[in-house]
């Protein structure tokens, strides 16, 4: 029945709500068996659904407490749960149909009741058309919609079904703690899908703790090698200020400190430097001097031989003590 039934509805979803709405209603209500028939619709045309056929009880407000057992059928239309189920009260050569606010000539069961309207969004429709034929049940209480046709209308009873007396009272609580079972397994049945979308949730949940504390330890490393760094960069900084103000120190030093050099070589190499220098000054000295008539010649060349053998004497040693220095001669 379950290929049927799949061809009948559609998608897997709705062949599981379907399943579920006959497997609670036969909890609810033993003696209604799920089956397919053909649903004649007013125009005539034929539809095959899904039908759970047989009675349900009801007690009518009458002081003998007696309970009926009331034949209908629950359809469940193709477009379940989005479309309200339908029920009937179904008559039979012994048994008739009473007419009544909620019950048309037809066995319809018109479902206006004043505390249930079905929502098509229903999130356990289920449990909802449980609790409508539990209501239903309530409604035919009022008004009983069937009697014997043997009797007329004297006595509003389901056809062949004797009243039940009074149970015990142990038989009752027997009878509501199935009760509160058959509830229980409703709400369990349709809370399954809720707990197994929380748990996704929570283990999506875990695996995000653990990635959010990994990236806290590479942020705690990350942040240890950065202080590092900074410490090592202050290090260099300071050595820099230390350099920086050992060179503001050598400018208040004298030049000729700076100049002049530890070294004997150094200082001599210095001395023929600055004295061939100022040789060289003499020369230019004396030639102006020439030039502009206040030396004589004979006293130019004089000055001049002397100071030229000089000159390279000084240029001799300096060229000795480069070599000794073993620095390349300029």
């Amino acid at each position: 029945m379950s290929d049927e039934v799949t061809v009948i509805y559609g998608s897997g979803k709705a062949v599981a709500v379907v399943d579920a709405a006959s497997t609670q209603l036969q909890l609810a209500f033993p003696n209604l068996r799920p089956t397919l028939k053909d649903f004649i619709h007013n125009d005539g045309t034929q539809e095959r659904l899904a039908c759970l056929c047989g009675t349900v009880p009801t007690r009518p407000e009458t002081p003998n407490g007696a309970v009926y057992n009331i034949p209908v059928d629950v359809w469940l239309p193709a477009r379940f749960p989005r479309a309200a189920p339908m029920m009937y009260v179904i008559g039979t050569s012994t048994v008739g149909i009473r007419t009544s606010p909620i019950v048309d000539t037809s066995g319809k069961v018109t479902i206006k009741l004043p505390y249930f309207f079905w929502d098509p969004d229903e999130a356990y429709p289920a449990a909802a058309v449980v609790s409508l034929v539990e209501q239903v049940c309530v409604a035919f209480g009022k008004a009983i919609p069937v009697y014997s046709r043997a009797q007329g209308d004297e006595a509003p009873r389901a056809s062949g079904v004797e009243p039940q007396t009074l149970v015990s009272h142990a038989a009752l609580l027997r009878a509501v703690e199935k009760k509160i079972a058959t509830k229980r397994r409703i709400l369990e049945s349709g809370e399954a899908s809720q707990i197994s979308k929380l748990k996704e949730v929570n283990a999506q949940l875990r695996t995000g703790q653990q990635q959010l504390e990994r990236d806290l330890h590479r942020g705690a490393t990350e942040l240890a090698a950065a202080r590092a760094a900074t410490t090592e960069l202050e290090g260099v900084i300071t050595e820099l200020d230390g350099r920086l103000a050992s060179a503001a120190d050598l400018q208040s030093t004298p030049v000729d400190e700076l100049v002049i050099s530890n070294a004997p070589l150094h200082r001599q190499m210095l001395r023929l430097v600055a004295e061939i220098s100022a040789l060289e000054d003499v020369l230019m000295t004396v030639g102006h001097g020439l030039r502009t008539g206040e030396v004589k010649l004979p006293e130019y060349l004089r000055l001049t031989r002397g100071v030229l053998l000089r000159q390279f004497n000084a240029r001799v040693l300096l060229l000795k003590a480069r070599d000794v220095a073993m620095m390349a001669y300029q």
